[in-house]
Parts: structure tokens; sequence; C-alpha cells
């Protein structure tokens, strides 16, 4: 798409011999090019220690921080919502409003998650029943 912002367009799967027809939505998003950049720093709140590879995400763009906790995404000029999110610690939401370069320092909680009696990890916090 040219244009910046989302576009739906239908997907036509012709039958073979083992799958059936289908027709599915497929959508796209066109986002302008990027005029900022935002350099993040996430870091433990507790301990202070960077924590590598958190997940920043603002919609269409995503990164992953690095050993020293740090990650940049290039943005186009906006606003929306910036979401920072670590393992075993409580995701933030913040807005943003991009109007040039900018630098952050995020500090997320520690919230280790519990294990279900199978091992596998509950979607409870730790401490929580």
């Amino acid at each position: 798409p040219l244009e910046v912002g989302s576009h739906e367009y239908r997907v036509f799967l012709a039958a073979s011999e083992n799958h059936l027809a289908a027709e599915k939505p497929l959508v796209l998003y066109a986002a302008g090019a990027p005029t900022a950049s935002l350099a993040l720093t996430v870091l433990d709140e507790s301990t202070g220690r960077p924590l590598e590879g958190a997940t920043v995400f603002a919609f269409p763009h995503v990164g992953t921080t690095d050993a020293s906790g740090q990650a940049t995404l290039s943005l186009s000029e906006a606003q929306g919502e910036l979401r920072i999110a670590a393992k075993d610690h409580e995701a933030q939401h913040l807005q943003l409003v991009v109007s040039g370069n900018a630098e952050l320092t995020v500090r997320l909680k520690y919230q280790p998650r519990e294990r279900d009696d199978d091992g596998s990890l509950s979607k409870r916090p730790a401490g929580r029943r």
C-alpha cells in the first residue's frame, strides 16, 4: 500500500487434493517513514540491572533489548502506546508522543510466575492463588 494506515485484503486459497478452498482476511499496516529515534534502557526496578531480551513495542515497531538493556526504535512522529515486557517482570504500558529523538529509561518490577503441578508456567503471578 502507498498510503499510511491499515489496509484489508481478501486472500483466496484454491482447493487442492488435500485442502478445501478458503477465503481469509489479510490486514497490512503501512507505517510512515521513520522520522525519530527512541532509545530505551530497560532495568530491573529493585536491582537496577539491565534486562536483556525485554520486548519494546510501539505499533507497528518492535525491538528487543541487548545485554545492556538497550533497544532503539525508529518511529514515525505520532502518538500511541509503548509496551515494555520482560520475562518474570510486570509489563508497563506508557502513552507515547513522538516529536523527535528521545531517550527513556524504564524500570520493571520483578514478578516471577508460579509453576503449575505439571511444571508448566502458571498464568498467575507467584504468591497469588
